[in-house]
């Protein structure tokens, strides 16, 4: 078996590998056993979403000793944010854009799972006591919520989003997880261990702010103002805020902030 790293290492990598028995155009993810019960749920939501959505095919999950894998077919496509140096931005906002609207348009009347821990009040409100108790935990917000106080946040997530009405939403839809092929026609969808069913607005909110992080406030206002919504919307404000307060990860947004993207947003926005 042929296994090539893609993303990651060790036990939180992403290989592209050949199967002996079904070739080439496969690829493995895998998660310590401890921690790989979120793959299982990957798997099943991608089955679900595959006469629906450009999604992976096949997708299924193993369990052995130590480690967990998601074993899925490849999909021939490259994520969006890569092609911000070879396509227009008209272009790259033009099919993320629509990237959405496929999604949206799914019917969701009979979704038979729940949706993400961090979307539901409770969690919502345990991710505040957090930030209430540790000044480390709101250092390592997003800056646009670093920079606000405890009592704004509280008001945020307090206010809610709004009405809206229930539609499918891939939970995580930022611009690596949105492929699209050479002339920048959707190819599919990636990392679909959140879809649910719940507000729309979510996958607006996280979609233009991995823009606006990739490709600078010009493009991702852009995004935005195609579905009607704006920054310091609510709606925006809140589904990125419980977004946020559900990363667990050390330090999630260190990677924003680096010297290529900083030069690349400033490109971006001349343009």
């Amino acid at each position: 078996m042929n296994v090539h790293r893609v993303k990651g290492k060790a036990l939180y990598a992403t290989h592209s590998v050949e199967l002996p028995e079904f070739g080439q155009g496969w690829h493995v993810k895998l998660r310590p056993g401890n921690e790989s019960a979120p793959l299982r749920e990957e798997a099943l939501r991608t089955k679900w979403a595959n006469n629906k959505l450009p999604v992976p095919e096949h997708a299924a999950y193993m369990r052995l000793p130590g480690v967990g894998l998601l074993i899925a077919k490849t999909i021939d496509g490259t994520p969006s944010f890569r092609f911000v140096d070879v396509l227009p931005p008209q272009t790259i906002i033009n099919s993320i854009s629509k990237a959405i609207e496929a999604i949206h348009g799914v019917r969701v009347e009979n979704f038979p799972y729940q949706a993400p821990r961090w979307t539901q009040e409770q969690t919502i409100l345990q991710g505040l006591q957090k930030v209430v108790h540790s000044r480390e935990r709101h250092k390592a917000l997003h800056p646009d919520f670093a920079q606000r106080t405890v009592g704004e946040l509280r008001d945020i997530a307090e206010r809610g989003p709004g009405e809206y009405k229930r539609m499918l939403s891939h939970g995580d839809l930022c611009m690596p997880n949105v492929l699209l092929h050479p002339d920048g026609s959707l190819a599919g969808f990636v990392d679909l261990g959140a879809l649910h069913a719940g507000d729309p607005r979510l996958d607006i909110a996280i979609l233009s702010w991995s823009t606006e992080a990739i490709m600078g406030y010009k493009w991702s206002d852009d995004l935005l103002s195609r579905h009607g919504m704006r920054t310091d919307d609510q709606a925006v404000l809140y589904n990125r805020l419980i977004y946020d307060l559900g990363l667990e990860r050390p330090d999630p947004w260190a990677w924003t902030q680096s010297q290529r993207l900083i030069d690349q947003r400033a490109k971006l926005s001349a343009v």
